[in-house]
């Protein structure tokens, strides 16, 4: 776990912000425990298709949501590919 770079934080903010990390691990928090609270989060890929099928079908005309979701699709895609 990083506090801060050398230079940026004097050692009394250090000190202090260790502490306050210590009193969060003891009360049960901490990095492990905020990796363990997000592994079952949503992704936003999921978020989009429940949101498209549950509320944009409803929501608007035909076919938006179909549409939406292509699009979507295809700039998921184009995203990921590295530009030449």
């Amino acid at each position: 776990m990083v506090i801060g770079r050398y230079g940026a934080m004097t050692i009394q903010e250090v000190g202090r912000e260790a502490r306050a990390l210590l009193g969060e691990v003891d009360r049960g928090g901490g990095p492990a425990s905020e990796r363990q609270a997000s592994a079952g989060a949503m992704t936003v890929r999921e978020f989009g298709n429940l949101y498209l099928a549950e509320y944009a079908e409803q929501h608007h005309k035909d076919g938006w949501a179909e549409a939406r979701y292509r699009a979507s699709q295809r700039y998921a895609v184009r995203s990921l590919i590295p530009a030449a």
